[in-house]
């Protein structure tokens, strides 16, 4: 574990309890920050377009495959269906195609130097062998430096514009923020606890104090300061590393650790040592290890770069709900065509105008992409079911040839007779939903959610106590298993044991 994660950890736990917003957790700007997560199982083909055209250019397939691949890695689908997901991306590659044209329009670009600065900083001052730069063109999705450079370069255009944005709404950054900014300094501590979430049983004021000082003396006349911290500490997460709290930037740690702390901090020199500062988690005896002055050439020369990431910074925080405003009317003023008929679908079916909506999942439903898709299938009868067509929603549920009997179409078919007011047959496709369901618990639970939105109380009562006997049956099986398993581990236990003492006569 590095020094800058072990200060992260501990930020969570005891010194850190201002919360930190993370820049590039926007949504937009995220996608061209980060790598195309190529690498896992979600990488490949996953959509082929054309998906829109905004302001006349069409959204490439690779530009909304990037999309959908990182909200896919990030765990979106777990909470969305793949229609969700797709509208999502739509969303995120409108605007990052408006933002893109506003960065040309506006002539926001980077210069070669700035980017070369930070290319070295993210990749070449970090990885020297051939190896450990393949490792870091993988990560990036990248094969050379070229293209390396093409993506930083877009990376480094967003933050171009949103700094630009930052001046234009009156955002500015004094001398002493780029100097904090600059300025590196490296901890290490030890703390005497008095706070319950830092230790079980912490002790007193007095008590921690009496101990605080009395580690302070022999660090005072000359024993090691990772020693002491070692036998003193109570902060878990840095002891055994000689208290070591790694190294940050002034701005960072003035932004994250407790306000006492740090004002002990920046009055303090390279190599010095406190006495017992006391904060909310007990007595800290605090190292500056290093410190890095904001002063000289290296410094002049990275204030534009220090510069554009602190109006950033304040862009996204100060500002944010303006910077999300004037983001929605860009991409209100551009002139967007959803060419995806199933796209188009969705939107239509969200802004609850079903047979629009209907029509285009039938055209949806003629494209290859679609044709063996089944949520389009229950959209679209949806759709139709909403429009009060509903022998025409019955016909789309009886053209999905995969797998007719498929609970969900059940559900959805039920649904439909229902609004037809043909009961008896919903009631009896719920119920033989339930049985294809199995001891799919998720899947009965979701009859039985239907079931009750139509008031189908008899057949309700039954499905919930078949769930409550599988719930219980699984749960036994469970505690089977595990007993089993215990008896296996034991049993194996006992078996090393007796051939170690067979080896030892």
């Amino acid at each position: 574990m590095s020094g800058m994660m072990r200060v992260r950890h501990l930020s969570k736990k005891m010194l850190f309890p201002v919360v930190i917003v993370l820049v590039a957790a926007m949504g937009i700007g995220l996608f061209f920050m980060y790598p195309n997560f190529s690498n896992n199982e979600n990488s490949g083909v996953l959509y082929k377009g054309p998906a829109a055209k905004v302001n006349g250019k069409k959204i490439k397939d690779e530009d909304f495959n990037r999309i959908y691949t990182a909200l896919l890695s990030g765990g979106f689908y777990q909470v969305s269906t793949s229609e969700e997901i797709k509208d999502k991306v739509l969303e995120y590659a409108t605007e990052e195609m408006i933002i893109k044209e506003y960065i040309k329009k506006n002539k926001i670009s980077i210069d070669n130097k700035e980017l070369e600065r930070f290319m070295n900083k993210m990749v070449y001052d970090r990885f020297k062998t051939p190896e450990e730069l393949q490792g870091a063109y993988n990560y990036y999705n990248v094969k050379n430096k070229r293209e390396l450079a093409n993506k930083f370069r877009e990376t480094l255009n967003y933050r171009n514009m949103w700094a630009y944005l930052a001046k234009k709404w009156g955002l500015k950054v004094t001398e002493e923020e780029l100097k904090e900014a600059y300025e590196e300094v490296g901890l290490a501590h030890i703390l005497v606890a008095t706070n319950s979430q830092v230790k079980q049983d912490p002790l007193s004021d007095e008590e921690a104090k009496k101990r605080a000082e009395e580690a302070y003396q022999k660090v005072k006349s000359g024993t090691d300061f990772a020693t002491v911290a070692r036998e003193y500490s109570d902060d878990s997460h840095s002891k055994d590393n000689g208290g070591s709290l790694g190294t940050d930037t002034l701005a960072n740690l003035t932004r994250s650790l407790v306000k006492d702390f740090m004002a002990a901090v920046v009055k303090m020199k390279a190599g010095e040592i406190s006495a017992p500062v006391k904060t909310e988690y007990g007595y800290h005896i605090i190292k500056v290890v290093s410190r890095t002055e904001a002063k000289g050439k290296e410094f002049e020369t990275v204030k534009k770069d220090l510069e554009r990431d602190i109006l950033t910074n304040k862009l996204l925080t100060e500002k944010r709900e303006e910077y999300e405003k004037w983001l929605k009317d860009e991409v209100k003023k551009a002139k967007i065509e959803i060419i995806d008929p199933a796209l188009r679908a969705f939107r239509l079916k969200k802004e609850e105008k079903w047979e629009a909506a209907a029509l285009a999942y039938e055209k949806a439903l003629k494209d290859k992409r679609y044709r063996d898709d089944l949520e389009v299938y229950l959209s679209a009868a949806e759709s139709f079911r909403e429009a009060n067509q509903h022998q025409k929603a019955l016909a789309v549920l009886d053209k999905y040839e995969l797998n007719p009997n498929d609970v969900r179409i059940q559900m959805a078919k039920a649904n439909v007779y229902d609004a037809m007011n043909d009961k008896k047959k919903a009631k009896d496709l719920l119920v033989q939903a339930a049985k294809n369901a199995g001891e799919d618990l998720y899947k009965k639970r979701a009859i039985l959610v239907l079931m009750e939105e139509l008031k189908y109380e008899e057949e309700a009562k039954a499905l919930e106590e078949e769930i409550k006997t599988i719930q219980a049956r699984i749960e036994e099986r469970q505690k089977q298993e595990a007993k089993e398993y215990e008896e296996m581990m034991k049993n194996a236990n006992e078996a090393m044991a007796n051939e170690e003492t067979a080896e030892n006569k």
